[in-house]
């Protein structure tokens, strides 16, 4: 891999980890205080998510085999997260979630969205939302990060 990618998916690694609350901690304190429910936004609609832990306590996020290079066949199984960063808040959109026909059960392909200039104004809340802010210039999207595993569970009440 080359310095400037895994730049990227080291960046891409460390927003997520910050967005999802995941610190280095013991196996005692990541059972005692796991890590907060992420939300995701899917067609405007806000969901919670969950984010595994390995045996000894630790946030399992890069956890799909060879994940720092997607296969085809693990990019036909995984869903696009962006991974929204603005100056005042990191909100995590995706095109899918459960009960439709192509969601992939929480593996996530990372994408970086970073505005451009002013960015868009508003709130991105959906994967159309971020096309369209893309198409427009308001955004950039990077290239895929690891794959990782964060199921969503049920729409926020």
């Amino acid at each position: 891999m080359n310095r400037k990618r895994l730049g990227i998916v080291m960046g891409m690694m460390a927003a997520l980890a910050l967005f999802l609350g995941v610190s280095v901690a013991t196996s005692e304190e990541a059972f005692a205080n796991p890590p907060a429910r992420p939300h995701i936004w899917v067609d405007g609609v806000l969901y919670n998510a969950i984010v595994p832990l390995n045996p000894d306590g630790t946030v399992a996020l890069p956890n799909i085999p060879d994940s720092t290079v997607p296969s085809v066949a693990e990019l036909e199984t995984t869903d696009d997260l962006y991974v929204v960063v603005t100056n005042t808040t990191t909100a995590l959109v995706s095109g899918s979630a459960p009960g439709d026909s192509d969601y992939n059960g929480g593996r996530w392909i990372p994408r970086m969205v970073t505005p451009i200039g002013a960015g868009p104004g508003y709130e991105l809340t959906s994967e159309e939302d971020v096309m369209a802010a893309y198409m427009a210039g308001l955004v950039s999207i990077s290239g895929a990060g690891p794959a990782f595993l964060c199921p969503v569970t049920s729409k926020v009440s």
